[in-house]
């Protein structure tokens, strides 16, 4: 049976929409749909997130939704991390009573892209040399991408439809150990979810 989950993410058109179009490339229509949740309410005001995530989920009948939030440092900072799920995750998953799935994109969803460098390169017709770097190491990565384009086609967070529509996501999953484990959770729920 298909799984309705919603998606939260730091803004609806930047974050949440790019996130539906990566996922809906893994995942079969009829195994799960993917709705981006809250335009207009930026997702680092979890009151006002408690508030209105909670009607969206009985609107939408959803089973569960992923709520995405970007560290804006590295994997390293471990209070970061237990600061940012105590605080800001917690509060919405017990809103929404505790169908919330945490994905912290460390350190911003730019590391995403970074992750299939290759696709970005050719479509800002720019050589930027990742290598095997991995991208939640690397700090800023917005502000890398921006430096490393310039106009008419210099890089902006706006642009991350378009680019996530190009994106490969084997690449991504390959490159990016965070989104790796994030959609090996998701595999599991939905997995889990088909056998009752």
């Amino acid at each position: 049976m298909k799984k309705r989950i919603g998606i939260i993410g730091d803004d609806y058109k930047d974050d949440s929409l790019p996130y539906k179009i990566l996922l809906s490339k893994k995942f079969d229509a009829k195994e799960a749909e993917f709705i981006p949740l809250l335009n207009g309410i930026k997702g680092n005001n979890y009151k006002k997130i408690c508030r209105a995530l909670p009607i969206e989920v009985r609107k939408y009948s959803l089973d569960y939704v992923i709520c995405s939030s970007d560290l804006d440092t590295t994997k390293e900072d471990t209070l970061a991390i237990k600061n940012k799920e105590e605080q800001w995750f917690n509060p919405i998953n017990t809103s929404i009573d505790k169908k919330g799935l945490f994905f912290l994109v460390i350190s911003e969803l730019e590391a995403l892209i970074l992750a299939d460098i290759n696709t970005f390169n050719r479509l800002y017709n720019v050589s930027i040399n990742f290598g095997r770097k991995d991208p939640m190491m690397q700090s800023s990565p917005k502000e890398l991408l921006k430096n490393k384009t310039a106009l008419p086609k210099k890089y902006h967070e706006t642009h991350a439809v378009s680019i996530f529509s190009e994106l490969n996501f084997d690449t991504v999953y390959q490159n990016h150990l965070g989104f790796q484990n994030f959609i090996e959770q998701l595999e599991a729920i939905l997995k889990k979810s088909k056998k009752k």
